[in-house]
């Protein structure tokens, strides 16, 4: 009658809260986008800032499958043609989309 369960060591909880963190943080880019698109609410330099390694993982191979879900997430639910990434010395937030 005696269960023999094991509590949870010490490092899994912080390991729950940075897969939760990296799961929100992807999951708010793209209603980032369309907020800033709809409204411009939310500075363009912040937000290629804050999702700049999201931004560089889908220039990084345009052909990718991540590369992909990643741009059909930041234009989903965003105004047409009003969400483009440039990346050249920095990263710009354009009036177009597309490549």
């Amino acid at each position: 009658m005696n269960a023999s369960r094991k509590k949870p060591g010490v490092a899994f909880w912080p390991t729950v809260v940075v897969v939760v963190a990296l799961v929100l943080y992807v999951a708010s880019f793209g209603p980032a986008c369309w907020l800033n698109s709809r409204t411009g609410w939310i500075c363009r330099d912040t937000l290629a800032a804050s999702y700049r390694p999201l931004i560089r993982l889908a220039e990084a191979n345009r052909t990718d499958t991540a590369s992909t879900v990643i741009l059909w997430w930041a234009s989903a639910g965003a105004e047409q043609g009003s969400v483009a990434f440039v990346l050249d010395d920095h990263i710009e937030w354009g009036a177009e989309w597309g490549w």
